[in-house]
Parts: structure tokens; sequence; C-alpha cells
């Protein structure tokens, strides 16, 4: 009934701006044109609210928020400036433009009052993005059922047809979700969002596992094992059940045996890619890649070579190195962290590193959803590091989204609720 009252209680221009939130992030997930529309209209209810109020700023946030939505600003800054000294124009502003929403959306959380957001706002947006992921999954498994009634071969539907959005931003999506079903999981019964018993998140959570599974994403896989090690290390250590934790290493264990029986291939595959990165082997082509990306970017360090001039640069580097394949097919170097360092050098490298960091450091000096933010670092500093997340919209819109309402919930002091 208490929570009834305050969402009765909420002026009709807060409830718009969250009935726009909670689309967003609906929308980020589906299609990135859908995202950028609803980036739209969230700046739209932004503005209708800062009218209706005659107020324009966040006095939400305190100083280590502010300085962490301005790490996000700053690196699109970085952007700008380095469009600024290319050559090539029309290749660097279009890249400038597809990473605006690293401007416009911590400016979003700057300029207008967000304190709507109660920390059990918060996660509903989480669970939303929970259940959008479900929804995707149903609509696919239903997809392949028909494909496989019509003849479709069932080691092409999951090898190639399953899932058409790319598989390493797919998994970040869902790693970042699982991220938020591990909170909801040590919480109390009578302090989870939705009050479901544990049973039933674990059965999403082998849903949405299975998911990343057959997507095909061995770098997805890679990530899961990452977080899977550190929610059992702090189940363990900090929550003190150690004999659960091992409980659950145990659970992981046969779901990973289940799955290998089930596609056998994908494993096999991971595998070959493991041996060859040790083994610094070019049977796998990322070591080529990656080379190829640092001998480019040590041509300017400092600076770069500017984001509009060093893609050619990098197609002949590969072709240099002997991966013709990559050359003719134009790939990317599969890292954010060396695109960073080839357009921008290690002044842009440090403001990527400070976006991440900022947040970090906000959540530890405030003692507010530490774990949460922890979790959603390592899933994005790790997943950064085997694709260029940011050279696509899909991946801007997913990261900034979601580090704004991290950010904001470190500020949002809200005991009573969460």
């Amino acid at each position: 009934m208490q929570m009834d009252r305050k969402w009765q209680q909420m002026p009709w221009y807060d409830a718009l701006l969250y009935i726009t939130m909670v689309f967003m992030s609906i929308a980020v997930p589906i299609a990135w044109r859908w995202g950028l529309m609803a980036m739209t209209l969230l700046c739209i209810a932004a503005v209708v609210k800062m009218v209706a109020t005659r107020h324009i700023g966040n006095s939400t946030i305190d100083a280590s928020g502010r300085w962490a939505f301005a790490a996000i600003a700053a690196f699109w800054a970085a952007y700008f400036v380095s469009a600024l000294m290319s050559k090539d124009q029309a290749q660097a502003w279009h890249i400038v433009g597809v990473h605006l929403s690293m401007l416009i959306l911590p400016l979003v959380f700057m300029l207008c009052d967000t304190s709507l957001l109660t920390q059990h706002r918060i996660r509903i947006l989480f669970a939303t993005l929970t259940a959008t992921l479900l929804v995707r999954f149903a609509v696919r498994v239903i997809i392949a059922i028909v494909n496989i009634n019509n003849g479709t071969p069932i080691n092409e539907i999951y090898d190639v047809g399953f899932e058409p959005l790319h598989h390493n931003y797919l998994s970040l999506y869902i790693l970042t979700a699982l991220s938020f079903l591990y909170g909801e999981i040590i919480r109390p019964r009578y302090e989870r969002l939705l009050r479901l018993p544990l049973w039933m998140i674990f059965c999403i959570v082998a849903i949405l596992v299975f998911y990343i599974v057959i997507s095909g994403s061995r770098s997805g896989l890679i990530i899961f094992a990452l977080l899977a090690a550190a929610c059992v290390t702090h189940y363990a250590l900090f929550m003190h059940k150690t004999k659960d934790a091992l409980i659950a290493l145990g659970i992981i264990a046969v779901l990973a045996f289940a799955s290998y029986l089930a596609l056998p291939s994908l494993y096999e595959r991971l595998a070959e890619t493991l041996a060859a990165v040790v083994s610094g082997s070019s049977s796998d082509v990322r070591p080529l890649m990656y080379r190829s990306g640092w001998e480019v970017g040590m041509r300017h360090p400092v600076f770069g070579m500017g984001i509009g001039d060093y893609w050619p640069a990098y197609q002949e580097q590969l072709a240099h190195n002997g991966f013709v394949y990559g050359f003719i097919h134009y790939f990317d170097s599969h890292n954010q962290y060396l695109e960073t360092f080839m357009g921008m050098g290690f002044i842009g490298l440090t403001l990527q590193l400070c976006m991440m960091a900022l947040p970090l450091v906000a959540a530890y000096m405030q003692r507010r959803n530490r774990l949460l933010m922890t979790l959603f670092t390592l899933v994005y500093a790790v997943s950064i590091f085997f694709e260029a997340t940011l050279g696509r919209q899909m991946g801007v819109l997913f990261v900034t989204w979601w580090l704004c309402i991290l950010i904001f919930a470190t500020q949002k002091d809200d005991r009573q609720i969460s």
C-alpha cells in the first residue's frame, strides 16, 4: 500500500520521465534504432520536466557523481577533438555522431532532476532489461522451431540463424542482466523485487546462460566464467557462505557439462581459441589483429592518428602481417582499447579508463551499489577486450545508458527501500 501511494503521488512529468526510462531499457537491447528513438523521447521528457518545474540541475548528485558523469562526456569530447584533427572529415564526424549518446545521456542526468529514481525503481529498470532478453530468447526459439519444421537443419539453426544480433553484444546485454540477478539472489526474499523464489531466479539464470551458449559467443563464455568466479568469491568471502558457494560451483559445472553435450563444437572452438592465444599461434586471427592494432597505435602513441584516419592504416597493417582475409573484409581489431589507442593515443585511452574507473570510485566512496557497479565494470572491461564495443550504436547506447543509471544509483540514498 505504501508503494502504491508513492506511485500515485508521482507528478505527471516524473511519470512521463520514468516511462521513457523504462522504454529505454526495453529498446536498447532490441535494436539500436529503437534505442535512438527512446533516447530522443527521454530528452523530450527531461525538457518537459525542466520547463514544468522551472528548475535545471540535479541536486541529488554530489561531486563524485558529477566527476563520473563528466568522465563520460570528456571521452566524447576526445572524439570531437580528434575529429577536428583528422584528414578524413566525413569518417571522423560519422564516428562522433555514433558516440553522441555519451554526451547526451550524462547531460540529461546532470541537468534534469532524476530524484524520482529510487533504488526500487532502478532495480525495476534492470528487471525490465532481464525480461526483454527473456522475451527475445522466447521469440528466437519460436522462430527456430518454425524453421526446423520447414526443413532447416538443427546445426544451421544454432550456429548461424538463431540470433541475428552480434553475439558479443548480446553476451554483454545478458551478462549485465546476470549481474543484477546475482544481487537479487543474495537478498532476503522479502527484499527481492518481485518476491520470486530462488528456484525461479536460478531458472532465469540458466536460460540466459544457455542463450549465451547457443549464440556462439566464445568471449561471452569466458566473461561468464569470470563473472561466476567473482560472484562465488563474493558469496564465500563476503557473505560467509562457503558451503553454499561450493554447491553453486557444482551446479555451474553441471550446467557447463550439459551445454557441452548439447553443443560440443562450440566448446571445441573455444578450446582452440584459448590454446592459440596462450601459445601465440597464428591459427587464431585475434593475435594478428591485436598486433596490427598495437603497431598502428605506436606510430602516434600520444594523440593517435585521428579517429577518421587510423582505419586505412590498420587495414594496410593487417595485409602486411599476413591477414589478407581481414584486409579484404575490413575487419576491425575486435578490441576497444586498441581502437581508442589507434584513434586517440594514450590520451584517449586514459580518458576511456577514467570513464570506467570513476563510476566505480563513486560507488565505493558513497558505499552504495558497490557490488552491482563492480560486476558491471568487470563485464564491460573484459568484454571490450574481445570486441570493439563502442564502434557501433548498439554498444555505445547500452554501455552509456546503464553506466549513467549505475552512477545515479550510487548517489541516491534510499535506505528505506534498498
